[in-house]
């Protein structure tokens, strides 16, 4: 996958989201490398949320509060990927709602006037009682066998779990498995538009496979996703 591709393809998954009406906001070129020297993975999971979110560090930022940022490493002939969904941890309503429930206006009308209102409702919001976070990661030098699959998806924070995967996800991949998992009521209109069909291609027929996956005696009797 070369950085055009790369490229290309958030495009094209900002253009879903817009379509799902589950796209809040863009960033075209997040800093990321700011989170590498921040002390960021010793962060509680809520101090990660709000790092990034006041940070701008994400490329969309879903209508929930969720977070979404897509990395890629290195060239075509060897990549490192990274892509993570920020499950949002307050319990919101989004901006559109906010502004109908408690400032009792109309988004046609107020626009984003009242976008910094929203952010102070956000911060002083209720806690979820659970947050779902998933991550997906490929590094074919990472490969440990029976460990450490060059292709897997984390589901949740701060556990052990890490499910291999037998292609080399895009990020249309990804994001059609948020949706899916995350999202089944927007999931069910996807699944009725003209370019449905089209958009599956990106969860099977056009991805590569991953190297390493069930190739070993030991990696094969594990579970993995397509």
């Amino acid at each position: 996958m070369n950085r055009g591709m790369f490229a290309a393809q958030i495009n094209n998954g900002w253009r879903l989201l817009h379509k799902l009406k589950l796209g809040e906001k863009r960033r075209e070129t997040p800093l990321y490398s700011g989170i590498d020297d921040s002390g960021f993975r010793d962060k509680s999971y809520i101090e990660k949320w709000q790092m990034l979110y006041t940070r701008h560090l994400f490329d969309f930022q879903l209508i929930d509060g969720a977070l979404v940022q897509f990395r890629v490493l290195g060239d075509f002939r060897k990549f490192v990927l990274n892509y993570v969904y920020y499950d949002c941890p307050y319990d919101i309503l989004t901006y559109k709602d906010y502004l109908k429930k408690v400032v009792g206006i109309d988004y046609a009308e107020a626009r984003d006037y009242f976008r910094q209102e929203y952010e102070e409702y956000i911060f002083a919001s209720n806690l979820k009682k659970s947050v779902t976070p998933i991550r997906y990661d490929f590094d074919v030098d990472a490969y440990e066998e029976a460990v450490h699959p060059s292709s897997h998806v984390h589901i949740g924070d701060e556990n052990k779990l890490r499910i291999g995967t037998e292609k080399v996800w895009k990020p249309i991949s990804f994001l059609l498995f948020i949706v899916r998992h995350c999202y089944p009521e927007e999931w069910k209109n996807l699944v009725k538009i003209q370019e449905a069909e089209i958009w599956a291609k990106n969860v099977r027929d056009n991805l590569e496979e991953a190297p390493f996956v069930l190739e070993s005696r030991i990696d094969k009797m594990e579970i993995v996703l397509a």
